[in-house]
This record gives C-alpha cells, sequence and structure tokens, in this order.
C-alpha cells in the first residue's frame, strides 16, 4: 500500500486534493491494520496461557483500551510501553494466577513483531498475509469472509480501503492499475 501512495506522489500532473486525502485514509488503514494485527497476535498468544483470555468481552475491551493508549494521531512505539503495562495488568487481573512474567514475555513478543517491527514471528507473518489478502479481495469489490483470527474492525477495513481504491480508479483511470501494481513486477 505504501509503495501505491508513493507513486501516487509521483502522478504527472499532480492530484494535491487527491494524494492528500490518500495520505490520511492510508494513515488511518496503516493504524488500524496494526492494531487488528496486535489483538489477534495477543488473541492467540495469550490464549495458550488460559481459555479466558480468548473470551470475545476480553478482546474487545483489550482493543479498546489500546485504542485508548494509542490513537490514530500517535506513535504506535512511543506507546509501547504503556501498551505493555496496560495489557498486563488487565490480564493478570482477569486471571490472577498467571505469573506476571510469562504474560509480559507474551505481551512484549507481540509488542515486539507488531509495534516495533524488531522480532518476526510466524503467526503474525500468517496473520499479514490473511489480512493483507482480505484487503486485496475487497479492493476487487468481492465479499470474502473475513480470515479465521483475524480481530477488531476488520470488516470495516476492507470497506474502507474498497473505497480508497475505487475513488482512486475514477480518478486516475487507466493508469491506476500500474500505480498498484507492487515493485517487483
Amino acid at each position: 500500500m505504501c509503495n501505491a501512495y508513493l507513486k501516487l506522489l509521483a502522478v504527472n500532473p499532480p492530484k494535491p486534493e487527491t494524494t492528500a486525502l490518500d495520505q490520511e485514509r492510508y494513515s488511518r488503514l496503516g493504524h488500524n491494520t496494526r492494531f487488528s494485527l496486535l489483538v489477534s497476535l495477543l488473541s492467540i498468544r495469550l490464549s495458550s496461557l488460559h481459555e479466558d483470555l480468548s473470551e470475545p468481552s476480553f478482546i474487545s475491551s483489550l482493543l479498546t483500551t489500546l485504542r485508548i493508549l494509542a490513537p490514530e494521531d500517535t506513535n504506535p512505539a512511543e506507546a509501547a510501553d504503556l501498551i505493555l503495562a496496560k495489557t498486563i495488568d488487565m490480564v493478570v487481573t482477569k486471571v490472577p494466577r498467571l505469573p506476571r512474567n510469562t504474560v509480559e514475555e507474551k505481551v512484549s513478543g507481540c509488542l515486539d513483531s507488531v509495534i516495533r517491527g524488531t522480532a518476526q514471528d510466524p503467526v503474525l507473518d500468517l496473520l499479514t498475509r490473511r489480512l493483507h489478502g482480505y484487503l486485496t479481495e475487497r479492493s476487487l469489490n468481492r465479499k470474502v469472509e473475513v480470515p479465521k483470527n483475524l480481530l477488531g474492525e476488520v470488516e470495516a477495513m476492507g470497506d474502507q480501503y474498497h473505497k480508497l481504491v475505487h475513488y482512486n480508479r475514477q480518478v486516475y483511470g487507466s493508469h491506476y492499475a500500474a500505480i498498484l501494481k507492487p515493485p517487483s513486477q
């Protein structure tokens, strides 16, 4: 998505109102994607510690809390320590007998993978591929089911991405396909 946006900036003649709107929309979509992946990964990792941590009400509460701690206009990396502390508190409150250091290890690993980008996680890679595949299908106006283990407002993100692509197709016409093509093709 970022490569497509960079190509939009280079279109001649420039369409500044479109690129300004796209920057805001891509930024919002990226933020929502990151948090959906984080909550999905946390859900998988924490459910291995205790089944109560996979309850929809707990996951929903966790997502809401994370959005409050790191709203769209903040850099999630700057809020990572606060997210870590609050998530650990929520988990230990929900299941008091879990060792705090075990919870911290799981949560920190998720944050390192999703927010800080300092660790590789095969589960995150799978979730990312599923999410990108879903968004791609939605951009082609196909109604597809939300992939397994993806949480958050994934359907809303798919609709948002579809609207963004549809609008840009109207603005850029036949040039838009070349703009969206990944750099390796």
